[in-house]
């Protein structure tokens, strides 16, 4: 299978070769030969090359294909009887619609008859329209559940979200699947990124790294309540707590009050730290 991917051009690979290794584990775990999956990505392979040059690249793509076949030691009439993968084998449920994220994989779901739910919860502001849980309910009789999460953008430009996921085509289990939506006033919220990150309360702030001292008008000022996580049993959540510490980042438990864990050690001495967040 590994000579049949890499007669692919590397461009191809690059963007294609983790679904098409993953496809042909759903499909031997189906019962489906492993011969008559290398020779579909064999063909494939010789389109492939066919079609990024000219005519003379025709006698390149005959020999990359027939090499690989030997290096298999699969019988030439043996491949030619081998009903060829369908690429249709896996389906790929991605977000492409933040706001309706939610409506976007139940139809896509509901089109294909899957037993998935799809539930909304509130989260912080960087992760509405992004999965937050996905996760199966019941074993698939296909043999596989869900095959990989797809990341991508959160909302405000951070990296990292879950943005979709890869399923069998002939997935028969059972999935509940959590999608964040904005909160309402006074919710609270089901997940949470770092306050500090894009599309949070305090990004572009200049407070991360800073010393308490010097972030506190700042803090007053805004109309949340603010309590102190220091990360030990001796955490302060009221009032400021006494001594130099400085500020290491955060977390929202709803749009109200917000937990900002601070250290004892400067930011500016530790891997720059410090500069993190103060430049947007």
């Amino acid at each position: 299978m590994g000579a049949a991917l890499r007669c692919y051009p590397q461009r191809w690979r690059n963007r294609h070769g983790d679904e098409a290794a993953e496809l042909a584990t759903l499909l031997i775990g189906d019962g489906v030969p492993a011969r008559s999956i290398a020779w579909s990505y064999l063909i494939g392979a010789a389109r492939a090359r066919l079609a990024t040059g000219p005519r003379r690249r025709l006698g390149m793509a005959a020999g990359t294909l027939l090499v690989a076949a030997g290096s298999l030691g699969v019988p030439l009439a043996l491949l030619s009887s081998s009903a060829p993968a369908s690429a249709a084998s896996v389906i790929r449920a991605r977000i492409t619609h933040p706001g309706d994220a939610a409506g976007q994989l139940e139809s896509l779901f509901r089109s294909r008859h899957f037993h998935i739910t799809v539930v909304q919860k509130p989260v912080s502001p960087s992760l509405v329209g992004s999965i937050i849980n996905p996760g199966i309910k019941g074993p698939s009789r296909s043999g596989a559940g869900i095959l990989r999460e797809i990341t991508g953008p959160c909302a405000g430009g951070a990296r990292g979200c879950v943005v979709g996921i890869v399923l069998p085509a002939r997935f028969t289990g059972r999935a509940r699947i959590v999608v964040g939506r904005a909160a309402k006033p006074g919710e609270r919220y089901a997940a949470a990124a770092d306050i500090f990150r894009p599309g949070e309360m305090l990004h572009c702030s200049g407070l991360l790294g800073e010393s308490v001292r010097q972030a506190l008008p700042a803090l007053e000022s805004l109309p949340v309540k603010v309590g102190w996580d220091a990360g030990s049993a001796k955490s302060h959540r009221r009032p400021v707590p006494s001594g130099r510490y400085y500020i290491a980042g955060g977390t929202a438990v709803s749009a109200g009050p917000i937990a900002i864990r601070i250290t004892a050690q400067d930011p500016a001495h530790s891997n720059s730290a410090g500069s993190h967040g103060r430049h947007c």
